[in-house]
Parts: C-alpha cells; sequence; structure tokens
C-alpha cells in the first residue's frame, strides 16, 4: 500500500486521476475509515475517460489515519481477443496526490489489475492511499 503524509494542517489534500485507455473508463473514489468504513467521495466519479480532475478530498488534518480507494473500471469493446489483449497491455493510471506535507505525489501503478471477465473485455484497476 502506498502512503501519503498528508499533514497536520487546514490545507485541502487534492488527489488527481488521469487513466489511459482507448476503451471505456469510469472511476469512482471512496474514503476508508481506521475502521474500515467505506464511504463514497461524493464528487469522486468520473465521466467515461475514467479521469478525476483536481478534486479536494478535505483538510490535512482531518484525513490523518484514513485510506483513498479508487476503483476504475474499463470495458473494452473490440470483437477480437487479440487487439483486446493489445489494448489491455496499453492501460495506464496516474494518481496524483497534492498539497499535503509530502507535496507534489504521483502513483504511476495501480496495486490490483484485475481481469474481471477471464476475456479482456472488462477490467478493474485498484489503488489504495493511506494518509498519513
Amino acid at each position: 500500500m502506498t502512503h501519503y503524509v498528508a499533514g497536520n494542517g487546514d490545507q485541502q489534500i487534492k488527489l488527481m486521476v488521469d487513466i489511459t485507455t482507448n476503451g471505456f473508463a469510469w472511476t469512482r473514489v471512496f474514503m476508508l475509515l481506521p475502521d474500515g468504513t467505506k464511504f463514497p467521495v461524493p464528487a469522486g466519479v468520473s465521466d467515461a475517460t475514467g479521469d478525476i480532475r483536481p478534486l479536494a478530498l478535505g483538510q490535512a488534518s482531518a484525513l490523518q489515519g484514513k485510506s483513498v480507494h479508487v476503483v476504475t473500471k474499463i470495458e473494452l469493446f473490440w470483437e477480437d481477443l487479440a487487439t483486446r489483449k493489445i489494448e489491455f497491455g496499453k492501460i495506464g493510471a496516474r494518481y496524483v496526490f497534492d498539497n499535503g506535507a509530502d507535496g507534489h505525489k504521483e502513483v504511476t501503478a495501480p496495486d490490483q489489475v484485475i481481469n474481471a471477465s477471464g476475456d479482456f473485455t472488462t477490467i478493474y484497476l485498484l489503488t489504495t492511499v493511506k494518509l498519513d
């Protein structure tokens, strides 16, 4: 699991998500509390690009001990398996955190890439970043 030092000030910690794919992608951001409770971040929803513009997660001091969980679903729609495999290999993700004690920090790979359908038509990218 990746860590981001948010700090203990009142500055807003920001997250941006950049998904690279030729398919359709949707991203959703969740906040995880230390006890494991998960709730969606209201503005943390993407359009069909999978990207999320800079999003304020909250004040650094209020985020201590929480984690950010980012889930992206990608649909690859080519008819043949060979093309879908090629497009699967082109998928990329970049998660950018800003404004905390760690400054600008980029995570350039998800924690998990899941070929949910087994035939490269539905892919999930999962990433969790602990906020310190």
